[in-house]
């Protein structure tokens, strides 16, 4: 397929990950413009990857909502987990106009950004090797997943990406 090169990291990850816990994994490219819930039945897992624009953007969101809605394992890359915070916005919370600031039209202003600019970069005009890269700070909250995982509260992680979840 055309798109098989774009997500060879991730495929090649997928890999890693099997042979590490002893696991088979098969996994399948789908353009998200050609998705309907019929085809998500067969995986038992989704993972939707990073991307720019707004191609196959509503597809994207269906599949995070059928993986959300039917318990499958989702795991969401850069755009991939701002459409999930999208997803979870508009229908679970209610935000019906939640989008991100990366979707941004010039002309149109969003109503509902759950996904907003770093404030560090708004005004960054030339955008060329402007992302927060490296380790930052997270904190976590408890009693959830991510400080089960962890066990801690504070850690750092490493990011590439210039959007950050909205909790304003």
């Amino acid at each position: 397929a055309e798109l098989d090169d774009s997500y060879a990291s991730i495929r090649e990850s997928l890999v890693h990950v099997a042979a590490n816990l002893d696991l088979l994994i098969k996994s399948t490219i789908i353009d998200s413009n050609d998705l309907n819930e019929n085809r998500l039945k067969e995986f038992d897992g989704i993972i939707v990857p990073g991307g720019f624009g707004g191609k196959g953007y509503e597809g994207k969101i269906m599949a995070i909502k059928y993986a959300r809605e039917n318990n499958i394992p989702f795991l969401g890359i850069c755009l991939g987990l701002q459409l999930a915070v999208i997803e979870f916005a508009r229908n679970v919370c209610g935000i019906f106009d939640a989008d991100t600031e990366e979707n941004l039209a010039k002309d149109k202003p969003l109503k509902s950004p759950v996904i907003h600019l770093l404030p560090e970069q708004k005004e960054i005009k030339d955008k060329g090797a402007t992302m927060r890269l490296g380790g930052y700070p997270v904190i976590l909250k408890k009693n959830t997943i991510a400080f089960k995982l962890y066990g801690q509260d504070r850690i750092i992680e490493r990011f590439r990406h210039r959007y950050e979840v909205n909790n304003d």
